[in-house]
């Protein structure tokens, strides 16, 4: 036995969340890969309630459970009450991943499996890939959620942090790059002069935070778009040639792109209004 990760039974989950989330017509439980731990700072804690999405999620931390026989650690778990005909679960579960993924500055997390149930019990018990390395307290969490303000955001926000997962699960700069311009097309409705503008302005204001994307002679935002351009078409600027990906070359002149990236993605899903 995996010492430290606590030995959970079915029956304990089953005693946590039927007096959390009542009974119901439908509930899905979803594994997710992550490397994700909310708990107090002294203790394992096992549990985590979220009130999201007009409904209640149980969050269940990795342990070890008996699965067929053989005690395991098991992929962290969400149960919620969703509808079994409109697909909202599946929805609900992403939606999550991605809020969790940035109020915790892009930690790993990804749904892998969900499974639908008549009540309020564990039905999935899915062996880790990844074991928690990311601690954060309970009010931590849901500090930065109320913060975020989460039940004004439209579906063009909720897109933006979708992108923004996505640059955290991709393991090349390549898509990271592309992710994160993407949240700055979708606050600017893909308007060039107003991306520009924003990426100068930036650069006027904090140069220091484009430290990593090297020297360039131009404007900040035309470097970053040659950093897109690149990660898009895998072509470096002036040479018509399509770069092996492989290449250092191409992948270490992308790379300068993903720290800024990052910046000026997180300035607009935090700081700005007009969403």
């Amino acid at each position: 036995m995996q010492q430290g990760v606590p030995l959970v039974t079915s029956q304990q989950i089953v005693d946590e969340a039927f007096p959390y989330l009542g009974r119901g017509s439908y509930f899905q439980t979803t594994a997710y890969d992550t490397h994700l731990f909310i708990s107090d700072s002294n203790t394992y804690d096992i549990f985590h309630h979220f009130e999201l999405f007009d409904r209640k999620i149980l969050w269940i931390n990795q342990v070890q459970q008996e699965v067929g026989g053989e005690v395991k650690t098991v992929m962290p778990r969400t149960i919620f009450q969703c509808d079994q005909n409109n697909f909202d679960g599946h929805i609900v579960a992403h939606r999550l991943a991605s809020l969790l993924c940035y109020v915790t500055h892009g930690t790993f997390i990804n749904p892998k499996l969900w499974v639908g149930i008549a009540h309020p019990a564990p039905s999935t018990s899915q062996p880790a890939e990844k074991y928690v390395s990311m601690h954060y307290g309970h009010d931590q969490i849901d500090a930065v959620i109320q913060r975020l303000g989460i039940d004004a955001f439209t579906e063009k926000r909720w897109a933006a942090l979708a992108h923004y997962r996505q640059a955290t699960l991709a393991v090349t700069p390549y898509y990271q790059v592309l992710s994160y311009w993407k949240i700055l097309e979708l606050y600017f409705n893909n308007e060039r002069t107003a991306i520009n503008n924003h990426i100068n302005s930036l650069y006027t204001s904090r140069p220091d935070v484009f430290h990593y994307a090297g020297t360039f002679t131009g404007t900040a935002s035309k470097k970053l778009r040659d950093i897109r351009n690149a990660s898009a078409h895998f072509m470096l600027d002036g040479d018509t040639t399509v770069q092996d990906p492989d290449n250092p070359d191409i992948y270490n002149e992308v790379s300068k792109g993903i720290f800024v990236l990052r910046r000026l993605a997180e300035g607009l899903i935090d700081g700005s209004t007009g969403w």
